[in-house]
């Protein structure tokens, strides 16, 4: 085997939890270093952008987000609101003296790893010129980096649409690591993923989409975003570029062709401006394998296949407006072990993970997670264990990986074609709740859901699979957090489950189909102790 697919199965091995251990962390928070959360460049710059918070009821409804929308221009209004509504704070929170931001995009933790960049040509309002900037989501503001004089734009995009503008998302490690120690890769990889998919749907609100590019060399990516300086343990990771597309549809064609020059990348990279970034931590824990198998996802390209679209389910629109249910999501903490999701909302919910569409469809490839079910409160469904598998490879894969004898029922509420297994009827609460690392929220919700990704087979194919296959259980979760909102329920990403009793459960034996990711949903309740203060009261 290839020494990165060696490494990154040794890196999975290692980080998993177990029932008799956990997999290696810090032991104890050390609040003296605990990382800012906010990156910014000092004396560079700073735009302001537009914000504003939108009616409950302001179009574009949720649900109209899912089929055609009319396209936005491009302009310095629709940016800023692109990213207020993907990266920017939702609120603040408060408790006993400290408080904390929420954003739009979750993170594991809190924590936020992903920082995002923006390159576009000369937009009125930002810059006469293409230019560089870097999000700052505590103001809502652009910091420029580089303004690159000379660029033809069109040259550099080309294929893409002149019109199309650029996403790099970077991963600060060490956010992550100071809290979870090795399995840190893990979540910013999850991460990533959530802010793929809070992109995805920002983005929809405009009209516009959002595609994964194939160009995914560190080296020119670290160039391309100003981050090729950085060193040390606070040095940003480059993750991947992904492009805007404000005429709607992407052209995946042009996506699969698109190359980064080096020459183009190092000619822009002279205009970078000197502005450092600031310190996040007085000193640092080293977690070496963290940088390691980093290493181990280096690629020069990824493939990209359009995905195949599926028909959408005609069901009825409900009245909540897209925008101001992004900016109310929330990472519940507790359920009420009460409430049940409405079979409506589930039935959409569970037709929208195997459609393919938003979100996931900017990964440009087939699917490769699928959705093990806990089902505790749906309404006119038993109780029990099922299964959602995402494509017919993948149903194949689970029938020929598994070792247990399942009742393999399909449900009369789906359409044929829809492959969601009942495979074992009973509570299934006490088993959700012990697979979470005995956390109550897996038992007390609606559901919950355990992502199992097709996993050896990928990762043979390349190293880089392993960001993928965890940006996919990212962007579901995304999906899964809005759904919820819109049936009035809360939702969470489970990061602590027990790896390999997980796939005991649903007797998978080897490392064909690996567990990366646990959700839950429910009706939620408010901690009294805390106080919730607006995004930008400051």
């Amino acid at each position: 085997m290839s020494r990165p697919y060696t490494a990154l199965i040794d890196y999975h091995r290692r980080t998993k939890h177990h029932f008799h251990r956990y997999a290696a962390g810090p032991g104890y928070l050390d609040w003296d270093t605990q990382p800012e959360p906010f990156r910014y460049y000092q004396g560079a710059p700073r735009l302001p952008l537009r914000r504003y918070e939108a009616d409950p009821n302001a179009p574009p409804a949720f649900d109209a987000l899912y089929g055609e929308m009319p396209s936005a221009p491009v302009n310095a209004k629709t940016l800023a609101d692109l990213l207020f509504h993907s990266f920017a704070l939702s609120a603040w929170k408060s408790a006993g003296g400290s408080r904390w931001a929420l954003r739009c995009n979750p993170s594991s933790g809190n924590l936020h790893p992903t920082e995002v960049y923006l390159l576009t040509d000369a937009v009125a309002g930002l810059s006469q010129h293409p230019a560089l900037f870097h999000y700052q989501p505590y103001d809502h503001s652009l910091e420029l980096r580089a303004e690159h004089l000379s660029c033809d734009w069109a040259e550099l995009i080309a294929p893409l649409p002149s019109s199309a503008a650029l996403v790099g998302l970077t991963s600060i490690v060490w956010r992550e690591s100071w809290k979870y120690g090795e399995r840190a890769l893990r979540y910013c990889l999850l991460d990533l993923g959530h802010a793929l998919a809070a992109l995805a749907y920002s983005a929809a609100c405009l009209g516009w989409s959002v595609a994964l590019l194939p160009e995914v060399a560190p080296e020119k990516l670290a160039q391309l975003l100003g981050v090729d300086r950085q060193t040390g343990p606070e040095a940003e990771h480059p993750d991947c570029l992904v492009a805007v597309f404000p005429e709607g549809r992407v052209n995946w064609p042009a996506v699969a062709d698109w190359r980064l020059d080096a020459a183009k990348v190092q000619e822009l990279a002279r205009h970078l401006r000197p502005n450092p970034p600031n310190v996040l931590s007085p000193s640092h824990r080293p977690w070496p394998i963290l940088e390691e198998t980093a290493k181990a996802l280096h690629c020069e390209r990824i493939e990209i296949t359009p995905p195949s679209g599926r028909a959408i389910l005609p069901l009825p629109q409900r009245p909540i407006g897209a925008r101001w249910l992004i900016r109310q999501r929330r990472s519940v903490q507790r359920m009420d072990r009460v409430t049940p999701i409405a079979c409506a909302d589930f039935k959409r919910l569970v037709f929208r993970l195997w459609q393919g569409g938003l979100p996931v469809a900017a990964l440009g490839r087939e699917p490769a997670v699928h959705l093990g079910f806990y089902l505790h409160r749906v309404e006119g469904l038993p109780a029990g264990l099922y299964l959602l598998a995402r494509s017919e490879a993948g149903l194949g894969l689970f029938r020929q990986a598994t070792s247990r004898t399942w009742r393999w029922q399909k449900l009369t509420i789906f359409p044929e074609e829809l492959p969601f297994y009942l495979l074992a009827e009973g509570d299934v609460r006490e088993l959700a709740k012990a697979l979470s690392c005995h956390q109550d929220i897996a038992a007390d919700g609606a559901f919950a859901v355990s992502m199992l990704a097709e996993f050896e087979g990928r990762l043979k194919r390349s190293g880089w699979e392993y960001a993928r296959l965890h940006m996919e259980a990212g962007a579901l979760g995304q999906l899964l957090y809005l759904e919820a909102e819109a049936a009035g329920l809360r939702g969470t990403g489970i990061g602590c489950f027990f790896d390999d009793p997980v796939h005991a459960l649903f007797g998978l034996s080897d490392e064909v189909l690996q567990v990366l990711y646990h959700f839950t949903v429910g009706g939620g309740l408010e901690d009294p102790r805390l106080e919730r203060l607006d995004a930008y009261y400051l």
